[in-house]
């Protein structure tokens, strides 16, 4: 019998140091989700026995595993617990404070400090027994966070050194089912309120190394980050002549196109409906961007029949201060540490 997919999990779990395996885990209420290994091949040449070969099969050896790594995926709606480690993943630390509830506060990491991860997905077989696949020394490679009016949801990829299976001695929590919804927040640009916008997305990529071999050696050594960038857009923001002018004249007075980019500050916000039990406020997730620059995407300011000019704004983190981007969750877990 076939595997349902609602009967799947995916776990993450922060690693103390490399080649550690996470022992605790939270596990995702994930839509889809995911982890196999990719290999590395070199596939067979085309070669020609001679002597009494005859056929022109263009195929007479098979191809050859190099090595491999491991990719995983998870998309979930935005709740309290599991995006702390989606952010760990994908290139931020962590400091908490806080007995109940905790405050969260995500920074972007340097190589030396971003932490390795393990993945964890469990796959109940109906006619055998449930395996659990596991993979470590597991990095992301991007988290996106998407708001519409109905909710926020998240999706994020991964890439691990290693795959096998699970012990089954692991700690797992599970998510809550209380969503951080798109409803409840605030959203400021430039210190100036904003009160109108049907979308926002803020796409992290989280560029990693993935060819770190040497001879002698199938595994890799190491996933090495090789950037990160941090972009977004807010859709359905009614056009007003001073947003106009802010993006394409540098300030509402403005008279002229401004060689100049708009830049400034963006900070939002997302609350549960319902407080977290016994502590008496929302959970929450706040998003704060100290430098980024706007822009509106060429030829996109256009009237068509009688819909809305809901343009487009971009958004682009811009690394130029102490702390770009700082991400702030409130939720009941103590702790993200290894």
């Amino acid at each position: 019998m076939a595997v349902n997919s609602l009967v799947c999990a995916f776990s993450l779990g922060q690693q103390s140091a490399i080649d550690t395996v996470a022992t605790d885990f939270i596990t995702a209420l994930a839509t889809v989700s995911g982890l196999q290994p990719r290999f590395d091949v070199t596939e067979s040449r085309q070669e020609h026995p001679g002597g009494a070969g005859t056929r022109a099969t263009s195929k007479r050896a098979p191809s050859t595993r190099t090595g491999y790594l491991v990719d995983a995926k998870c998309t979930f709606v935005l709740r309290p617990r599991f995006i702390g480690h989606a952010l760990l993943t994908n290139g931020f630390t962590v400091a908490t404070t806080g007995a109940g509830p905790y405050t969260h506060v995500f920074k972007l990491a340097t190589r030396a400090t971003f932490p390795w991860m393990t993945g964890l997905w469990l796959l109940p077989d109906d006619d055998v027994a449930s395996f659990r696949l596991l993979s470590s020394n597991v990095r992301g490679t991007s988290l996106n966070i998407n708001a519409t009016t109905s909710e926020v949801q998240c999706d994020t990829s991964l890439v691990g050194m290693t795959e096998g299976d699970a012990a089954g001695t692991e700690t797992l929590v599970s998510e809550t089912t209380v969503e951080i919804l798109p409803t409840i927040g605030s959203m400021t640009i430039a210190g100036v309120t904003i009160t109108k916008a049907k979308t926002l997305n803020l796409a992290i990529a989280n560029t990693i190394k993935e060819d770190q071999r040497y001879l002698f050696e199938a595994a890799r050594t190491d996933l090495p980050q090789e950037s990160v960038a941090v972009t977004g857009t807010i859709g359905g923001a009614p056009l007003t002549r001073d947003v106009y002018r802010q993006i394409f004249r540098g300030g509402t007075s403005g008279t002229e196109p401004s060689l100049t980019p708009l830049t400034g500050n963006m900070v939002y916000a997302f609350e549960s409906s319902s407080d977290i039990p016994t502590f008496g406020v929302p959970y929450s997730l706040t998003i704060d961007l100290n430098s980024v620059e706007f822009s509106i995407s060429d030829n996109s300011l256009q009237a068509n029949n009688a819909d809305e000019i809901e343009p487009e704004i971009n958004f682009e983190m811009i690394d130029d201060v102490t702390d770009p981007i700082v991400i702030t969750l409130v939720n009941d877990v103590a702790s993200y540490a290894a």
